[in-house]
């Protein structure tokens, strides 16, 4: 059953006949019967009386006149609600980010937001998963998006959307020995290697320590642990420690060549970026505005991503 097939019964029931249905509708009589026809093959019922005196409904299409009614009605009230996000004029909305998702997503995604819709305001605060999530539960902001870490379950009153998937790396300075090898590292390399790894890794350190261990080998103890992602990244320009990290954080420096993705396939994994808001905040023009910009930006960077990974390797290998 399709929503056209329900207007152009609606309308042989309102007009009380095909041909004018037809010219109401800007369709040919016969286009008109034939959908009728594929609805009553479809529901497998005889909605209308076609024999003289115009067509009628019969006692199926009682049953249906009602719940087309209802349906196209609340078609026409959610399109309303829709227009109203396109042509949001005012309002505030709180945004949290996580720092790799900031400047790729965020960023972007307000920037469309601000010139589709010159009246809303936008707040951006940094967090991580374990501080975002709280704070939209109370309010404090309106959405959080940031790279899922940690599988811990969210508040029922909230609502989660995954918006892409972020890889992490083996990320290593463009002249390291492992980026310019020019063959994927074997496990007991990278064991030896210096290691400077980010505070609140969740899962993605697990990963991490689990290629270790699947391979009978200690993970490495990191000699340098951080929170500051400007930290990590000059540790690594200057050649000779190793790191894990989402490529989204570091695409101006796989660009460039400063930083390389090893040429190691099985050391890459995967987390969702997830975008969390309340339940209730939905019924804000400003706050739906800003969630159709970070779906349409998330959706036009998974379609446009380049490979940084692998042209990064190969200028390093090069």
């Amino acid at each position: 059953m399709q929503m056209q097939q329900l207007r152009y019964f609606l309308a042989v029931v309102e007009q009380g006949g095909f041909t004018r249905a037809a010219q109401q509708l800007g369709r040919t009589q016969q286009a008109v019967s034939k959908a009728l026809r594929l609805l009553e093959q479809d529901l497998g019922v005889r909605l209308l009386d076609r024999e003289a005196g115009g067509p009628r409904p019969t006692a199926f299409g009682l049953m249906l006149l009602e719940f087309a009614r209802r349906v196209t009605r609340d078609e026409g009230e959610f399109r309303a609600r829709l227009q109203q996000v396109r042509s949001a004029s005012r309002g505030e909305v709180r945004i949290g980010a996580s720092v790799t998702v900031a400047g790729s997503l965020v960023t972007p995604a307000a920037e469309q937001l601000l010139a589709a819709h010159r009246g809303i305001a936008v707040s951006v605060v940094d967090g991580i998963q374990q501080t975002l999530v709280p704070a939209v539960g109370r309010g404090e902001l309106d959405l959080a998006v940031f790279i899922r870490t940690l599988d811990e379950p969210v508040d029922g009153a909230l609502t989660v959307e995954t918006l892409s998937q972020q890889d992490y790396r083996i990320v290593a300075g463009a002249h390291h020995p492992l980026a310019t090898a020019g063959t994927p590292p074997a496990v007991e390399q990278l064991a030896a290697a210096a290691w400077v790894l980010g505070t609140n890794s969740g899962d993605v350190e697990l990963a991490w320590r689990e290629t270790f261990d699947s391979a009978g080998l200690p993970p490495p103890q990191p000699e340098l642990v951080t929170s500051s992602v400007e930290f990590c990244r000059e540790v690594l320009r200057r050649g000779r420690h190793l790191s894990v990290l989402p490529t989204g954080l570091i695409t101006a420096e796989l660009a460039s060549g400063r930083l390389a993705t090893l040429a190691a396939p099985p050391y890459g994994w995967q987390r969702p970026v997830n975008l969390v808001y309340r339940a209730g905040a939905v019924r804000e023009p400003a706050v739906l505005a800003a969630i159709r910009a970070l779906h349409e930006v998330a959706e036009t960077g998974s379609r446009a991503a380049p490979d940084m990974t692998a042209a990064a390797g190969d200028r390093a290998r090069g």
